[in-house]
């Protein structure tokens, strides 16, 4: 919501809840749900953030999108990733694991799978 231009967060603020805005000029009303509830509250509310996992899952599309958060600091808490012990991190069988993971096939059914509102973040130049 915050950028979209609707409220304003404390700084350095890692998981903000409502308790974390400082500004809500258009006066919203916003109601903390969990995650999987988002999607079913739809038919009770005027707009609901939800992810994307959870958008697909209730069967939303990207035409149903008012709004798509862009990529940057805060959204690498919602990055998914590929992780090993520090010690394995050089394991050449895990690194067969990233590179067969990270391809062109799969950013397409990433795409089918989440109806184009996910991606493979490994294809970012910034990521």
């Amino acid at each position: 919501m915050q950028q979209a231009g609707l409220i304003k967060i404390k700084a350095n603020v890692k998981l903000p809840t409502v308790n974390d805005i400082t500004a809500n000029p258009k006066k919203i009303k916003i109601i903390e749900m969990e995650a999987p509830q988002t999607a079913r509250a739809l038919g009770n509310v005027t707009a609901a953030l939800v992810g994307n996992d959870i958008a697909a899952d209730a069967g939303l599309t990207e035409k149903q999108v008012i709004f798509k958060e862009k990529i940057d600091a805060r959204s690498k808490r919602s990055i998914n990733i590929i992780a090993a012990n520090h010690a394995d991190k050089n394991n050449k069988v895990y690194q067969k694991v990233v590179k067969a993971y990270q391809t062109a096939a799969t950013e397409k059914l990433i795409k089918k799978v989440y109806k184009g509102m996910a991606f493979g973040v490994w294809t970012l130049d910034h990521a």
